[in-house]
């Protein structure tokens, strides 16, 4: 087991930079802190750990650029030189003492397929450059303490498990959902704008809809009135009896009020 900060010099690994196939660099915690195979060394046969699954390569050493510190006692910050390792497949730095934030310039690792960063004590957001790593698909960044919106976009949208941030409670967004306004993922100073032409514009289209609907409607009642004839006498019939019974209605509570009134004001007056 390694202990202390993780060397700057690690990032002067010329063939993860040049993406040349010269072989694998595995850091882990075996005996040797670091193992170099060449690409002509096709009779070892090496398990690394990709993905949280364990991998046996041979002849296809020369194809994985992978860094692998987990399960140590490493503390402080990951080193900004790493993120000059364009050509790295595989970076796992969980299980150690590791703080501060991630790098916000994560997404120079062109090249990464699977990031573990979990149980460790990073805070802060996180970068959202990490959404310009279009190759990854295996992302695990629980049991931290970071905070904020999840980034959005390209390959991070495919990532949709929710454990990969179980442990930060600050987190929200995607695939948590349990931001409390959707509004931040808005350019500051268009929220309040975007949403009123978003209302406007559909109220536009209700009421256009409801204005042309009384007016299509309106025509074919009318339509069918003028041109059906027995329609029409059964219609004015209806109107005149409905009428009649309002009328009648009326009149009948209008005596009975003037009633009641002349029987108020004699007993009044008595």
């Amino acid at each position: 087991m390694m202990i202390g900060t993780i060397p700057t010099c690690f990032g002067n690994f010329t063939a993860i930079v040049m993406h040349e196939d010269k072989g694998l660099w595995d850091y882990h915690t075996s005996e040797n802190p670091y193992v170099h195979y060449d690409k002509d060394s096709y009779g070892e046969n090496v398990q690394v750990y990709v993905k949280e699954i364990e991998l046996e390569y041979t002849s296809t050493l020369r194809f994985l650029y992978s860094i692998d510190l987990s399960g140590n006692n490493f503390f402080g910050e990951i080193p900004e030189e790493l993120m000059n390792l364009s050509g790295l497949q595989n970076l796992n730095l969980s299980g150690n003492k590791l703080d501060g934030k991630i790098p916000r310039n994560i997404g120079k690792l062109k090249s990464l397929e699977s990031l573990d960063l979990s149980k460790n004590d990073f805070s802060g957001s996180i970068p959202s450059s990490i959404s310009d790593l279009n190759f990854l698909s295996y992302l695990n960044l629980s049991f931290n303490h970071l905070s904020g919106r999840i980034p959005l976009g390209n390959q991070l949208q495919t990532l949709d498990d929710k454990s990969i941030y179980i442990g930060n409670n600050g987190l929200c967004g995607f695939p948590l959902n349990n931001c409390s306004e959707d509004v931040d993922e808005l350019p500051k100073g268009h929220e309040k704008v975007g949403n009123m032409r978003t209302d406007d514009s559909k109220m536009l289209w209700f009421y256009s809809g409801l204005g042309m609907g009384f007016v299509t409607g309106f025509v074919g009642v009318c339509s069918i009135l003028y041109f059906k004839d027995s329609w029409r006498y059964v219609c004015f019939q209806l109107a005149d009896r409905v009428y009649n019974k309002i009328w009648v209605t009326v009149a009948i509570k209008a005596n009975q009020l003037k009633k009641k009134f002349h029987i108020n004001k004699f007993e009044g007056n008595a």
